[in-house]
């Protein structure tokens, strides 16, 4: 259950915070090209995200670890699964959301993205 909240959670701070990034970058042009491009918005975010999302999972691996090692029989099955339950989050939350993201910008055109002048 806590592997599905920290991957919802991740992914619903991905959004905003790509919107947030595009938008910085328009502040900083006048009169010239305005808006950031969508890769480069993706990346920036990511790279934002980054810390929070290894330290959230960092610190939660570094508190199962001793109790999966010597947890007994019915823990050490649990914090294994959810050590390995949180590599999987991992990996979706830094790589496929930003993905599914540019899916839905470029391809589907769900999300509509106009760098440029406004």
């Amino acid at each position: 259950m806590r592997v599905a909240l920290i991957l919802d959670e991740e992914s619903v701070r991905f959004q905003p915070l790509v919107e947030a990034t595009r938008k910085e970058i328009e502040g900083f042009f006048r009169g010239g090209e305005v808006g950031e491009e969508l890769g480069d918005a993706l990346l920036n975010a990511g790279i934002l995200r980054l810390r929070p999302v290894l330290i959230t999972v960092g610190a939660t691996v570094f508190a199962l670890v001793p109790l999966a090692l010597h947890g007994g029989p019915l823990w050490e099955p649990l914090c294994y699964a959810q050590i390995g339950g949180l590599a999987m989050a991992t990996v979706i939350t830094l790589l496929l959301v930003p993905v599914f993201y540019s899916i839905a910008v470029l391809g589907l055109k769900l999300i509509k993205w106009a760098p440029g002048h406004h």
